[in-house]
């Protein structure tokens, strides 16, 4: 047989239904950066339909990478509960669940956001100036964008997204049958073998058989491929 690298950047945490990976990257720095961070988003509201919180944002808001190719509209959705993993006071990792929607309803409570009265909550969390509020907001967007959950001692492990697919529905990798990825792992090797696929393609599709096939997958190419299949 035939061996063929394919480079495994963003296979592993990447949602198999839409695509969506994580250019955000949330990290607190200062009052000030967070001001500015968060001001980039579209809206920040409260869907009190779906009871969750939905931050609209587009990518080319966020970063200069080349997104040629990818979708950069984007809604989260602090859907579902997730895992946190810390250490204990005894030294020892252990796994926390965290309903994202819940510790952002106390936070914006506590600082007398109204999220079930405003339309729109972007200006007053802007207008915020303590250290501490947006310590926790940009924590509680990090756990919403990690996607891949892990449960110390134990073989729990799955996929969450934060984006709806075409279907209106959160991929939830212990929900789905058996073509899809079940699991964080499986996650990565599904998309390894897409790549792999490319590959296969192009060599298929040659029209010299003796020319040298392009047996390299860039980054624009691969994400406009993923937004491609998801579409379709």
């Amino acid at each position: 047989g035939i061996l063929f690298y394919v480079p495994a950047a963003y296979t592993s945490k990447i949602d198999p239904a839409t695509g969506f990976i994580d250019f955000l990257k949330p990290k607190y720095e200062s009052v000030e950066k967070s001001q500015t961070f968060f001001s980039k988003f579209q809206s920040i509201r409260y869907n009190t339909t779906k009871d969750y919180f939905e931050f609209a944002f587009n990518y080319k808001d966020f970063t200069n990478r080349d997104l040629k190719g990818y979708e950069t509209n984007w809604t989260l959705c602090t859907h579902g509960i997730r895992l946190r993993n810390k250490k204990n006071n005894t030294g020892h990792w252990e796994s926390i669940t965290v309903d994202v929607t819940d510790d952002l309803k106390r936070l914006f409570d506590k600082h007398k956001i109204f999220y079930k009265i405003e339309e729109e909550l972007k200006d007053e969390i802007v207008k915020k100036d303590e250290k501490s509020f947006f310590e926790s907001l940009t924590y509680a967007l990090k756990n919403m964008l990690a996607m891949r959950y892990s449960k110390v001692n134990s073989e729990e492990d799955y996929i969450l997204s934060p984006v709806k697919d075409k279907n209106g529905n959160f991929y939830d990798s212990r929900k789905v049958d058996e073509s899809m990825p079940k699991d964080a792992d499986a996650n990565g090797a599904y998309h390894i073998a897409l790549k792999g696929a490319i590959l296969l393609e192009r060599l298929q599709n040659k029209d010299d058989a003796t020319a040298k096939a392009d047996l390299l997958i860039t980054q624009q190419q691969w994400l406009a491929y993923v937004v491609e299949k998801w579409k379709s």
